[in-house]
């Protein structure tokens, strides 16, 4: 291939300016590897690496401080060393792109990096570079290191002792939650404890004294009485036997439920034989007072629960009724399906109860009272036991009502209608 004369006379142009560019590239580094004597004493004085690199990466400087730092000598900067060589293969694309950005930016910042040492260990440093200028063109970079590995052990240690104590602040927590649960559950057990004892004290004594009362009149005077008078005694004495009676079931199945010493037995159980049970067991206490009582459940509805517990509930709901519903009124029972639930209703035509009333119910530090403006007076056990067995069977209780329109007793149970 032949060049024409003007094609020559370009290419050693060319070939001059490249010579030139080359030269200028050689002198600029050769200034920067220069450093006068003064610059270096007083940069080995620095307790921090100090280096300069220029455009290929290539360490053309580093004082003592860096030596001692990295385990390198000065014989190893003249046979070269990439600045890569100072950080481990996982860093070295980062390092890369920094000092990337860095001639482009011409920025002064720092950065945090992981280094490395000639032996290969490795630490946290923080670096502070800046381009170097010279002639108006940039020819590499200079900067400082500072070793940080203490700083981010004390962080370290820091952080876990953080993380310690936020465990041990979360378990003082925790304790001081069930310390307050614990006292307020003792002062719930001793105001409970009293009150059962008030009631031991209280509403024992008055039948029994009634009923000794009764049977001392008929011992010493027994000759002087018609029969009609001594079958109304005798009534009156059953009466009053079957109220203590009662009362202490009641008593003593709270008793047994507050110390876990009760059967539970759950199993699934057709509501409406639970139901008719129940009522069977209340029949004469109905019949008494001419109060029809009226089971709506005759679907076969499947609960899971105590046989033994609902009955009694059923039982004490429906007698609580019967208390209180004047003669010839109702006692209702029904069901009805919620989602998984079913819930259970007890409905009387009773003189009801004042919101008051109801504040009062399903309460053991609540004493006896008379209930709306009756003279009847009960003590609450039988509804207090009926709380705790309802929840032992994993439902709710409440109830509805107003003065002078009877009330709904409602709970729940797990289970279906069929």
């Amino acid at each position: 291939m032949h060049l024409t004369e003007t094609e020559i006379s370009k290419l050693i142009e060319e070939n001059i300016q490249l010579k030139t560019r080359i030269k200028q590239y050689e002198e600029a580094e050769s200034d920067l590897s220069r450093n006068p004597k003064r610059y270096i004493e007083l940069v080995n004085l620095l307790p921090i690496p100090v280096f300069e690199i220029n455009l290929r990466g290539k360490v053309l400087f580093a004082n003592e401080a860096a030596f001692k730092e990295f385990g390198y000598s000065i014989e190893n900067i003249e046979t070269g060393i990439h600045i890569m060589e100072v950080f481990p293969p996982e860093e070295r694309e980062r390092i890369e792109k920094y000092i990337a950005d860095k001639y482009e930016s011409n920025s002064t910042d720092v950065n945090e990096f992981i280094l490395q040492k000639e032996n290969g260990d490795k630490f946290n440093a923080l670096i502070y570079s800046d381009v170097i200028v010279q002639n108006k063109r940039k020819v590499g970079l200079r900067g400082v290191v500072i070793d940080i590995s203490q700083q981010k052990e004390y962080e370290a240690k820091i952080k876990e002792q953080h993380e310690q104590l936020s465990v041990k602040t979360a378990e003082l927590e925790k304790m001081n939650t069930h310390l307050e649960k614990s006292e307020n559950d003792l002062l719930e057990l001793n105001n409970s404890k009293d009150v059962f004892f008030t009631i031991i004290a209280h509403e024992l004594k008055s039948p029994f004294t009634s009923l000794l009362g009764i049977t001392q009149l008929l011992e010493l005077e027994f000759d002087e009485f018609e029969k009609e008078e001594i079958r109304r005694m005798i009534s009156s004495i059953g009466g009053s036997a079957k109220g203590i009676f009662n009362l202490l079931e009641d008593l003593l199945g709270w008793a047994r439920l507050q110390t876990g010493r009760i059967d539970y037995d759950p199993l699934p159980n057709d509501l409406s034989v639970i139901v008719k049970d129940a009522v069977k067991s209340c029949i004469v206490q109905a019949n008494h007072k001419n109060i029809a009582i009226i089971n709506k459940i005759e679907t076969s509805c499947l609960v899971t629960c105590d046989y033994s517990m609902i009955k009694t509930v059923l039982r004490n709901l429906i007698i609580n009724g019967i208390k209180f519903t004047p003669d010839f009124g109702k006692v209702e029972i029904s069901a009805e399906e919620n989602d998984e639930y079913i819930t259970v209703k007890v409905e009387d035509t009773g003189i009801g109860l004042s919101a008051d009333d109801i504040e009062k119910l399903f309460r053991i530090d609540i004493r006896a009272t008379y209930i709306g403006k009756s003279s009847l007076k009960d003590t609450g056990m039988g509804l207090i036991l009926c709380k705790g067995l309802v929840e032992k069977n994993g439902g709710e209780i409440r109830v509805e009502s107003k003065p002078d329109k009877g009330s709904i007793f409602y709970f729940t149970l797990k289970g279906s209608i069929k």
